[in-house]
């Protein structure tokens, strides 16, 4: 991870920067590193779908301090998941979109066994939250007709 801190560093990304340190320092704050709770932890990772469950509860928790460190901080998440060189490539108000469209049962069964929530999804939660910005609720597609 640290790789990719510098890198955003020098591309001047400071918002996302700011984002990535206030999500790792929740891992702190909330206890994530503390041995009493890795200790709970490694026994719930044997129930197969409470163990991801509560890792996803945790990076939505630690994307909620990232948030409240830097409201701007979307590409810092972005820089997270797609990586340095393909950051520069991700349009954010597509992936909120792509949040705002992405749910249901499938979805929801879909991520059970996954440690970390889709990015699609964490970013759509935050700007929903009003902690990126007010949620859009517009959708595209009546935008572009009531420009029209």
């Amino acid at each position: 991870m640290s790789n990719e801190l510098f890198a955003n560093l020098r591309h001047d990304n400071r918002d996302g920067t700011r984002f990535i340190l206030g999500h790792e320092l929740g891992h702190i704050r909330l206890h994530h590193v503390a041995l009493w709770y890795n200790l709970v932890l490694c026994y719930s990772q044997l129930i197969p779908i409470l163990g991801p469950t509560l890792s996803r509860l945790r990076e939505y928790s630690c994307d909620r301090n990232g948030a409240a460190l830097e409201s701007k901080g979307e590409l810092g998440l972005v820089l997270l998941t797609a990586g340095r060189y393909a950051a520069d490539n991700v349009h954010v108000s597509e992936l909120v979109d792509q949040g705002r469209h992405l749910g249901g049962f499938w979805v929801g069964i879909a991520q059970l066994p996954r440690s970390h929530p889709w990015t699609v999804r964490r970013i759509w939660r935050l700007h929903q939250l009003g902690l990126f910005g007010p949620a859009d609720t517009v959708d595209p597609v009546q935008r572009s007709q009531a420009v029209a």
